[in-house]
């Protein structure tokens, strides 16, 4: 998680049991602490409170982190899988190794040639155009996908920073 190392996590836990030490239990602590499903009946002071707060949380993050790992694999594994579709109905060779992007170059490159091939004949360049707006979809697809993964993170962070776990 981007902000919270182990160091710091200990650092602050240090902090935060000397500035609660002795005060019980708040009300909202303990909302909080229920609202992640967490049963307070053991915790007795704000500090420990806290502390398991600061923990479910940092859970929470790590397992949303992994989420978005899988979300986003799999969400690669349909564009690529778009690309490869698209590829094949080029006849445009690639490998296991290429990258989407490696895909992408050689299909552009072979939608150009359609289109320079085409000449007058009708025919020819509808193929081409057609083929060139399914190049466009999935760089679009490929595009949103970026600018999505980009602003879960923002947002994971804000939520991160008004909760004050940096």
């Amino acid at each position: 998680m981007a902000g919270i190392s182990a160091v710091n996590m200990l650092g602050y836990m240090n902090k935060l049991s000397a500035a609660f030490q002795g005060q019980p239990l708040t009300p909202a602590t303990k909302a909080k602490l229920t609202a992640l499903g967490y049963d307070t009946s053991s915790i007795k002071t704000e500090a420990e409170g806290r502390m398991k707060l600061q923990e479910l949380l940092l859970d929470k993050t790590q397992s949303s982190d992994k989420t978005k790992k899988t979300n986003k694999s799999n969400g690669e594994d349909y564009v690529m899988a778009k690309v490869k579709r698209l590829a094949d109905e080029l006849n445009v060779s690639y490998s296991d190794d290429d990258t989407v992007d490696d895909i992408i170059n050689r299909i552009t490159t072979k939608v150009e040639e359609l289109m320079a091939k085409a000449g007058d004949d009708k025919d020819k360049k509808a193929d081409a155009i057609y083929y060139g707006g399914r190049l466009n979809e999935v760089k679009r697809m490929l595009e949103s996908q970026i600018d999505l993964s980009g602003t879960m993170n923002m947002t994971a962070n804000m939520n991160i920073a008004f909760h004050g776990l940096y």
